[in-house]
């Protein structure tokens, strides 16, 4: 190699290897011309590098089928489709005491069913684990949440909505 031609400059690959790990620097070579250029034409080492990866404006060289892509039409979006689990009139009412009494929210649910859950009785942990499990149901789901009173939430389906009253009704019992 002729050293008064070339330069070279060796870069670790990472700042956390070391010589005993067999990693090997990179090595980049680039050409030095003892020739002398017109002021302001000089090609720095920063130049140098910006332009072999590409960074500077217009620098890219390869052909030219590759710089520009073709329009793309981009297919129809499709909503997905619901499960199926039909909607009823049932609505079904629960006094959680612990985090076990889950189920007699889900399972209800996910029949169909709407569901009324009071939460009152419980200690604020315990009760927000239930209020995120009730959360999880209806994202999941595909429901909705509503909080009737404090403490007191209705959990049911997006395509049978209740009103206001005629939830409170259920749980009161009217």
């Amino acid at each position: 190699m002729d050293t008064a031609r070339t330069a070279l400059v060796f870069l670790p690959r990472t700042m956390g290897e070391h010589a005993g790990s067999g990693a090997s620097p990179v090595c980049f070579v680039f050409p030095r011309t003892n020739a002398k250029k017109p002021r302001g034409t000089t090609m720095t080492m920063m130049n140098y590098l910006k332009d072999y990866f590409g960074l500077r404006p217009g620098a890219y060289t390869g052909p030219e089928s590759y710089a520009e892509y073709e329009d793309l039409v981009a297919r129809p979006e499709m909503a997905p489709a619901d499960m199926i689990r039909p909607a009823t009139d049932v609505v079904v009412t629960v006094v959680v005491d612990s985090f076990r009494d889950c189920p007699l929210i889900g399972d209800p649910f996910k029949q169909g069913d709407a569901v009324i859950f009071d939460l009152s009785n419980m200690a604020y942990d315990e009760a927000k684990r239930v209020f995120d499990f009730a959360t999880g149901l209806a994202f999941g789901l595909r429901g909705t949440l509503r909080r009737l009173d404090d403490n007191v939430w209705a959990l049911m389906d997006k395509n049978r909505l209740f009103t206001d009253n005629e939830l409170l009704k259920a749980y009161r019992g009217d």
